[in-house]
């Protein structure tokens, strides 16, 4: 065999190994999904075009082998150059979506490889078995004039699906409303648009009929206004529910910031004042579990303002005065607090006096009770039911959970009777029952019993001292040194000027 044969049996072959070789390691070096599944097609073809090098390989180089040997230098060379072009096609694809940042759509990219695995073709038909490439393509015009009358309503989908791509009303991804249709778009492809429905349902919808609807893209409308409705009756105070509505609306996390909610009076009716809630979110999908996450949250709110939800007529509203829920004021107040370390020493008949004082305060599960750094003031609480969860806000701005707090557990004793601001964020994990001591209430006690201050100010302060060590190390990675007990006490004349 001399040279020429040798290069022209084993040369591709081994340029065929080599392209193998690279888009194998590539595959499995990327991390990106798309790039490794448009991999995949090339490898497959190139593998299979290494099989038909196999073969050549074997078949004895002899004039009876001719037309086998060919015919497998043929084949192969299709499917070397259909793995070339896949390969390359994909790599322009990646290069493409990270300059630009936008998916190449699936459906254009599978018209391109077919547009140019049909030339390659019928360049190797007739560089290598010299077929009149003329003749193929006026015989295949009939056969295309009689297979688009006999598809028409297909091509009409195809065309539609080219046009969606042109225009890019949406794209894989994204939430549209189609007609009487809703719901996420899975896949665009030759003949239709694949989307799931919020109920998990699939839905396959012709491009055609795509085309001639009215497109809603869900997903590119930036922010998402979503809408609670709620009726009150006469005697609550419109603006005092438009505040305690704001505050619930503004500490959930996933509404927007701009534009800003709104809670505006709709409607005077006969038996109620009928009132919108406005918000927006981020992401439309999201909408429905915020909506809940609200409605959830303002029943907490409400009720700890004394308004519970009240059946009126054939309607629901909320009204003033209503009976608590069954279970809401079932805490034995007095012996939880008996059980507070600091207030362990005061006499039963003080304790019990403060027990008259505090109130019992339910919290919806993700509530947030105390955020880190507030000033404004709040209660000293103890767990009765539930459970609370402390996060402290790192540097970075990321919370780290630092203790979770269960009944008979209590926090925030030193902001309600110093004033500082609050070292931690206290959120409910699931519905708790709290009870709540507010300063004033220990400004009395104080008031009756000084020395009570010098006995909780050594207790407070080896707390102090846990607290901000756990705190402060969770937070910044450095620890201050905590206050002694009579600078606690110091602050604590200052504060209740009854102290002697």
């Amino acid at each position: 065999m001399d040279l020429e044969d040798f290069l022209a049996r084993y040369a591709t072959g081994a340029f065929g190994f080599v392209l193998l070789a690279a888009m194998m390691t590539a595959r499995s070096l990327t991390r990106d999904e798309a790039y490794r599944r448009d991999l995949s097609g090339a490898v497959k073809y190139l593998l299979f075009f290494l099989a038909t090098a196999f073969l050549r390989a074997l078949t004895p180089n002899r004039a009876s082998w001719h037309k086998l040997d060919k015919g497998l230098f043929v084949a192969g060379l299709v499917l070397f150059s259909f793995g070339a072009i896949r390969g390359s096609a994909a790599t322009w694809s990646l290069l493409h979506r990270r300059r630009t940042g936008v998916e190449t759509p699936k459906i254009l990219r599978d018209l391109v490889d077919g547009v140019l695995f049909v030339l390659a073709l019928l360049v190797i038909l007739q560089a290598t078995l010299e077929i009149d490439v003329s003749a193929v393509l006026a015989s295949s015009a009939v056969i295309s004039l009689v297979l688009g009358l006999a598809l028409q309503e297909t091509l009409g989908n195809l065309f539609a699906g080219l046009s969606l791509q042109a225009e890019r009303p949406f794209g894989e991804g994204d939430w549209v409303r189609i007609g009487a249709h809703q719901g996420k778009v899975v896949e665009i492809g030759w003949r239709a648009t694949r989307i799931l429905t919020g109920a998990g349902e699939g839905l396959t919808i012709p491009n055609n009929a795509v085309a001639k609807e009215a497109v809603y893209n869900l997903s590119r409308r930036g922010s998402v206004m979503r809408r609670v409705a709620l009726s009150l009756a006469y005697d609550v105070p419109p603006n005092a529910f438009k505040d305690a509505a704001l505050t619930v609306v503004r500490s959930n996390p996933r509404v927007v910031a701009e534009p800003p909610p709104v809670v505006r009076t709709a409607e005077l009716a006969p038996a109620a004042i009928q009132y919108e809630v406005l918000f927006w979110v981020g992401r439309w999908e999201q909408g429905g579990e915020v909506e809940d996450e609200v409605r959830s949250q303002l029943w907490y709110r409400l009720h700890r303002a004394g308004i519970a939800l009240s059946p009126v007529g054939n309607e629901v509203r909320l009204a003033r005065g209503a009976r608590p829920a069954a279970g809401a004021e079932e805490v034995d107040v007095e012996a939880l607090l008996a059980h507070v370390d600091f207030l362990a020493p005061v006499e039963p008949a003080l304790r019990r006096e403060l027990a008259a004082r505090a109130r019992v305060a339910r919290f919806g599960r993700g509530e947030v009770i105390l955020r880190q750094g507030d000033t404004a003031p709040a209660p000293f609480y103890v767990v009765a039911d539930g459970e609370v969860v402390v996060r402290v806000r790192a540097p970075d701005g990321r919370e780290q959970e630092v203790a979770r707090l269960g009944p008979g557990d209590f926090f925030g004793e030193m902001a309600a009777l110093t004033g500082d601001p609050r070292s931690a964020t206290v959120a409910a994990t699931q519905d708790s029952a709290l009870v709540a001591v507010d300063r004033e209430a220990f400004g009395e006690l104080f008031g009756r019993a000084p020395e009570v201050a010098r006995k909780l100010t050594d207790v407070l302060a080896r707390r102090r001292a846990g607290l901000t060590r756990t705190v402060e190390q969770a937070a910044t990675g450095a620890v201050r040194p905590p206050e002694e007990p009579h600078q606690l006490l110091d602050r604590l004349r200052e504060i209740f000027k009854s102290l002697g």
